[in-house]
């Protein structure tokens, strides 16, 4: 769990010490994870209730890929093919498969678009994919990559 601390640190809480922040801190926290004995023995007791996100697909983060497209770029997504938005959302899902850095890509993809004063597209998300990428991993996905071009671009017109 992260949280900001009295300085304004993100600190991250795992197994016993979140245990102890729930404890201590009478309050509600909504706590994310994969799988709920991802937070260990420690935190079953403070644990009230559980809210499950099941998907009907087998790729749940090109899913989730897909719900923030669709939910933060409706213009975008609803000016494409379902098939050709499923083909993008499988590739990003490679590229980035951390919920966390999805948002946050989409809304730095918004801002390039708007300072070169051009669409909004695939290629501003892949970029911004791109420039987080070490040298190592940019060569992992270098094929992955190359199956963009493939795609027709996905734009949204300003």
């Amino acid at each position: 769990m992260e949280f900001l601390d009295a300085n304004q640190r993100i600190k991250v809480l795992y197994g016993s010490e979140l245990a102890s922040y729930l404890s201590f801190y009478p309050s509600v926290a909504l706590v994310t994870c994969n799988d709920v004995t991802e937070l260990g023995v420690d935190c079953e007791n403070e644990i009230d209730g559980v809210i499950a996100c099941n998907t009907s697909s087998d790729d749940p983060i090109a899913e989730l890929w897909k719900l923030y497209l669709t939910t933060e770029l409706p213009e975008v997504s609803a000016s494409v093919s379902e098939e050709r938005l499923n083909d993008a959302c499988r590739i990003l899902a490679k590229l980035e498969p951390r919920e966390s850095r999805m948002r946050k890509t989409l809304k730095t993809a918004k801002r390039i678009a708007l300072a070169e004063t051009s669409a909004l597209g695939l290629g501003h998300v892949l970029a911004v994919i791109r420039s987080s990428l070490t040298s190592a991993r940019l060569e992992e996905v270098k094929d992955i990559l190359a199956t963009v071009d493939e795609l027709e671009p996905i734009e949204q017109y300003n």
